[in-house]
């Protein structure tokens, strides 16, 4: 008896927030103390319930959903593994300024990370140019930017 309350304490504090398959298929959405995570089509959590915000997968790279916790951005993959650490104030989209690379802005900075969750340009630029090549400016002064 006593297992049973327990258990339903438990299930009465995680409100089922989407249907299955909205994000992920045989995922459901999960709310719990106002965080976002997912559980299985079994009701085993899959991504802990830690995040203000989940995006819908595939939105910014195939398999990967965009996650926002205290204020800063990051991704998960389609497996519930932490690919980019939620350590951005921004993230833009793939490809925006060059094939497989996102903009991403860490306390004021810019820089960028590719398509595997590599920070491949450091965010050290105060904006991000672009033209027939990509500078970053830092302190007035414009550096290539190359692969």
């Amino acid at each position: 008896m006593k297992k049973i309350v327990i258990l339903l304490i438990l299930f009465a504090s995680v409100q089922v927030f989407a249907q299955e398959g909205e994000y992920r298929e045989n995922w459901a959405l999960v709310k719990q103390s106002g965080l976002f995570g997912f559980i299985d089509s079994e009701g085993r959590e899959v991504v802990d319930p830690i995040y203000n915000k989940i995006g819908k997968f595939g939105e910014y790279r195939e398999n990967w959903a965009l996650v926002k916790q205290s204020g800063l951005f990051g991704f998960i993959d389609s497996e519930g593994r932490e690919v980019v650490d939620p350590i951005y104030g921004k993230i833009g989209k793939f490809g925006e300024y060059r094939e497989n690379w996102a903009l991403v802005k860490q306390s004021g900075l810019f820089g960028f990370i590719d398509s595997e969750g590599r920070e491949v340009v450091d965010p050290i630029y105060n904006k991000i140019e672009k033209g027939k090549s990509l500078f970053g400016v830092q302190g007035g002064r414009k550096k290539k930017l190359e692969d």
